[in-house]
């Protein structure tokens, strides 16, 4: 689990954006004792959710003299596709590492004090 401030190191913006698309039900979250709680999961489907498409094919600007051929296509579909998937695979593993605050399965349980009559 992330943190808000996390996610907002890894997606390189403030950490009320985070908080205020948490709120909004845009990035999947539980709220535990007062704070945002994100799984990595959230993130790259809030990620991959953002995507704005580019276009598939831009023409290419043709010389400034005569025109002697068709002006040029430029396809960039896969090389945005394939930073789009680096980019994600890279916050999964920021995300995937071990924050100081979080818990995990290394640390053995709090002892338990009862209260009450014995």
């Amino acid at each position: 689990m992330a943190t808000v401030a996390d996610v907002a190191a890894v997606l390189r913006c403030s950490k009320s954006y985070v908080q205020a698309e948490c709120k909004a039900g845009k990035i999947a979250c539980r709220k535990i004792a007062g704070r945002f709680l994100i799984r990595p999961a959230a993130v790259l489907a809030y990620f991959e959710e953002q995507a704005v498409p580019c276009q598939s094919e831009t023409e290419a600007p043709g010389s400034t003299g005569e025109q002697t051929g068709k002006s040029g296509k430029s396809d960039g579909s896969s090389e945005v596709e394939n930073a789009r998937n680096r980019r994600a695979l890279k916050i999964a593993a920021k995300l995937k590492r071990r924050s100081p605050t979080s818990s995990s399965a290394e640390n053995p349980p709090a002892q338990v004090i009862h209260l009450g009559a014995r």
